[in-house]
């Protein structure tokens, strides 16, 4: 009787080796096969994060006090960079902003938002100075309202500018709710996005990233199948964009509080290069929707769309490969919000 048990716990230890040796060769294969579906950053990304820290309520900003003399100057496609220049809190600024700033000189608009509003920080300077007024950027790329929100009450308000220039893009529905996602993680930025300021999620599950690292060549096979699956399965409906109400709800909490710090507020609608080139996206209609739940609030909004739309050539608001505007859209952008800000003070 002992030697059967014997017998049959070497027979199944051997069938659990076998298995555990023949899942490890798929697992191996399947990482050299499927390696493209791992996340890589690209270089420009990469390049980006070597000048990024983590920031603990914001989950990263710039290297601070960054001078423009380092000539550091990224590259991301056609974009043009200007030479990084960021202040001792980590905000992207052209050098002379910045100067004036420690001189102590009254901010008239602070702009807040994402990548378009920090692009556009050098041209929406240089306008804005021209119309004898002094802009300021607040604005780092991969955020979102909740961390706008962040900015101008821990940075922007003790500044006491004249103006917030709330910038509302399309994405930032989706990257609300991940950073909402993130904060629960107990991670930190560039941990619980891959590794870098822009990569995918990993989750704050401790076993999900386990498996994550560990079998990572069979998720992604199961990625594979799943794909194809789905290419054969009529009418597969993409994930559902979240709602309006988050969103509006920090814009709301935006406005109130820089309201009762005396500070102007204008939500600047900002469109996407495929909005204005081939006409309204999924998430433009989600802007849409947001800007209809606030007709009966007292928040301006300017909503460039329509003015980017009906330029003479829209597609040279933007560059030919990246999806951002370029000096001249961003001009366009900085022209509309001073015409909107003079006429208020009329």
């Amino acid at each position: 009787m002992m030697r059967q048990r014997t017998s049959r716990l070497i027979n199944a230890l051997m069938v659990v080796v076998s298995l555990s040796a023949a899942f490890g060769v798929c697992e191996l294969v399947f990482r050299r096969r499927y390696a493209h579906y791992f996340y890589a950053p690209r270089d420009e990304v990469a390049a980006i994060q070597s000048q990024l820290v983590l920031h603990p309520m914001l989950g990263f900003t710039w290297r601070g006090g960054i001078e423009r003399s380092a000539g550091v100057v990224l590259k991301s496609q056609d974009v043009a960079f200007e030479p990084l220049s960021t202040d001792a809190d980590g905000f992207l600024n052209h050098p002379e902003a910045i100067a004036q700033r420690k001189r102590g000189e009254p901010i008239d608009v602070i702009g807040l938002g994402d990548s378009f509003i920090e692009h556009g920080c050098h041209a929406f300077y240089e306008r804005f100075r021209e119309a004898g007024l002094f802009y300021y950027n607040m604005a780092i790329h991969r955020q979102s309202p909740p961390q706008y929100n962040l900015v101008l009450e821990q940075y922007a308000a003790p500044c006491k500018p004249a103006w917030i220039v709330y910038g509302l893009f399309e994405n930032d529905f989706v990257e609300s709710e991940d950073f909402l996602n993130w904060r629960e993680s107990g991670l930190d930025w560039f941990a619980y996005h891959s590794g870098t300021w822009c990569g995918p999620p990993v989750g704050g599950d401790a076993w999900k990233r386990f498996l994550r690292k560990h079998l990572r060549g069979t998720i992604a096979f199961t990625r594979v199948l799943k794909e194809k699956l789905d290419a054969s399965a009529p009418n597969v409906a993409d994930a559902p964009l979240p709602k309006p109400d988050v969103v509006c709800r920090y814009i709301r909490e935006a406005h109130d509080f820089a309201g009762v710090h005396a500070i102007q507020f204008l939500l600047v609608v900002i469109p996407s290069k495929a909005t204005t080139l081939e006409g309204p996206t999924a998430e433009s209609v989600r802007c849409d929707e947001l800007v209809e739940d606030l007709r009966e609030t007292t928040i301006h909004v300017l909503d460039l769309r329509k003015l980017f739309s009906a330029a003479e050539k829209p597609d040279s608001l933007y560059y030919k490969v990246d999806g951002h505007w370029n000096t001249a859209g961003a001009v366009e952008a900085a022209n509309a919000i001073i015409k909107h800000v003079r006429n208020r003070a009329d």
